[in-house]
């Protein structure tokens, strides 16, 4: 029997759905050489232009290509949102005009689902528009049959309560922290700092504008917001006074905006937009345009190459992988907003949400309970029935968690060799030498150059690299799809290594073992913080995929 709290209006696995599987014994084994395989094409040179990958060139190993796969759940209903907060965590919600309000729950990609909250052959309202700042922090909304809609909220990716309410008549809302949000409702922005309980009005879009030469006042409405960091945040817009792209500014995490019509005679009106940083931002307008700023919104220029699908959401797992994908369309680039290219993909139904929560990994969802999931495999490996062809997106290099595990295998032979060591230097040692390089000409003490000396010259030159390429990665491959997981990531890479820095300095001046051995263990700490730091920019996968 399930105990309900009474404040809490949903538990895990009410019902559980398993999705066919033809897993095997060894698929661990499997699956490692099947990276070793994909790791090879990659190092044959595939590209990172949004084109199609996947022939093979000149007898070079065959190059990755992406697929759909289904992985749907068993029950016709309507699948109206989706958002995976890792590779293999993600919530799926719907319903329809007769009820049968679901959010689903899986933990392994997909293999199987389990229902969270509703039922699927229950009259409940649907549940739509789920977002997440962090992997455990996330909200949904309920329609009700009279006045402002439900706002639920999760605080540990298991339980559901309502914490409020959403206008009835909202466009877009956006939560930037678990209690701090924004919503849309005709001309207002609205702001709540108590997780929807109650809502203030902090900006009525009127703004004067020049038209035809003559200064207009007109009003204006937000239809999408987005926040590249928890208190710098846009909105898209549109006026029925005077056609255009109208945008709207916070500073301040939503307390007060400003608003310009930044692109005249273009319909704002159910467009979605994305920003990867604080200056670089992406439209898709509901006539199919795509349009990209690279100076905060203040300008914007039309893409070339390709349309995205009316009114379809804007989506980067990073800052060179973004998607439009609605109904059978999907619009891509994988470098970062310079060329865009389109597929038609043959979904049995379609799109309506998708989520990116890293460049090689996707889901979809529509109607009749379908959902897929994208992912890169070898051109001419065997799929799933069922599956899709799509474009290979291209591959997250793994040079700073490389360089990270090799620095954490030299501290570990460093380990065993002071462990190993007489306690402290012997008489008449070599007094400490001045080292250049990434240390500062900091001293080596003998013990330290007695025990450590060859290995510490690796070290030397592997923390240098590390160093190097983490101010570009944390740029580059900070976690977009989580607000709040990508800009606390983007903060611990580089406070990471001045740490660790310092702990390389404190063991290089120990005078004996203990002191050494204190100061390696503080610094395994600091490089497994850094490992995880890092895998968790990139969304490094829990699970392993099923193979065919």
């Amino acid at each position: 029997m399930i105990e309900r709290d009474s404040a809490v209006i949903g538990n895990p696995i009410l019902r559980r759905v398993t999705v066919t599987s033809n897993r095997s014994p060894g698929i661990e084994e499997q699956m490692t050489t099947w990276h070793r395989m994909l790791a090879a094409a990659i190092a044959a040179g595939m590209t990172a232009a949004p084109h199609p990958v996947g022939a093979q060139r000149g007898g070079a190993p065959s190059a990755p290509t992406g697929v759909w796969e289904p992985v749907s759940y068993g029950e016709d209903v309507a699948l109206n949102s989706v958002y995976f907060v890792t590779p293999d965590e993600g919530w799926v919600a719907g319903g329809g005009a007769g009820g049968h309000g679901i959010i689903l729950h899986t933990t392994d990609a997909g293999q199987h689902w389990d229902v969270a909250l509703g039922d699927p052959a229950g009259t409940q309202p649907a549940f739509t528009d789920l977002r997440f700042i962090d992997r455990r922090t996330g909200f949904a909304v309920q329609a009700t049959h009279a006045g402002d809609y439900s706002l639920l909220r999760t605080t540990d990716g298991a339980h559901w309560e309502v914490s409020g309410t959403v206008p009835q008549h909202q466009l877009d809302y956006y939560f930037v922290s678990p209690t701090v949000g924004v919503a849309s409702i005709h001309n207002e922005i609205r702001r709540t700092t108590d997780a929807g309980r109650t809502w203030s009005k902090v900006f009525d879009c009127a703004l004067k504008v020049s038209i035809n030469g003559l200064a207009r006042t007109v009003r204006c409405e937000a239809a999408a917001f987005a926040f590249p960091t928890a208190t710098l945040g846009y909105a898209l817009g549109n006026s029925y006074d005077a056609r255009g792209m109208y945008l709207m500014k916070t500073e301040d995490g939503g307390a007060t905006w400003t608003a310009w019509l930044a692109v005249p005679d273009v319909d704002g009106r159910e467009g979605h937009l994305f920003f990867n940083d604080e200056r670089t931002g992406y439209i898709c307008t509901a006539d199919g345009r795509l349009y990209g700023t690279t100076d905060g919104a203040q300008t914007w220029n039309g893409l070339a190459g390709a349309q995205c699908e009316v009114k379809a959401a804007v989506r980067f797992a990073d800052h060179d992988v973004g998607w439009t994908l609605r109904y059978h369309k999907l619009t891509w680039t994988a470098d970062g907003g310079q060329r865009w290219a389109s597929r038609d993909v043959a979904f049995p139904a379609p799109v309506a949400a998708f989520s990116l929560p890293r460049r090689d990994l996707a889901y979809a969802v529509g109607d009749h309970g379908m959902i897929f999931r994208y992912r890169v495999v070898i051109a001419g490996a065997p799929l799933a029935a069922g599956a899709l062809p799509a474009p290979a997106m291209p591959p997250i290099p793994a040079t700073l968690t490389g360089d990270i595990s090799q620095l954490q295998t030299q501290v570990a032979a460093v380990d065993s060799a002071v462990s190993a060591a007489p306690s402290s230097a012997a008489p008449g040692m070599n007094p400490p030498a001045a080292t250049g390089g990434g240390f500062a000409q900091d001293a080596v003490s003998p013990f330290v150059t007695n025990c450590c000396a060859r290995r510490m010259s690796t070290i030397q030159t592997v923390f240098n690299a590390i160093t190097a390429v983490v101010p570009d990665f944390t740029s580059r491959y900070r976690n977009l799809n989580l607000l709040t997981q990508g800009l606390r990531t983007a903060a611990q890479l580089p406070d990471a290594a001045t740490s660790i820095r310092a702990a390389l300095q404190t063991f290089r001046a120990s005078g004996d073992r203990n002191a050494a051995l204190a100061a390696l263990s503080q610094l395994k700490s600091l490089l497994a913080t850094l490992r995880a730091a890092g895998d968790t920019a990139v969304q490094q996968p829990t699970f392993v995929q099923n193979a065919p």
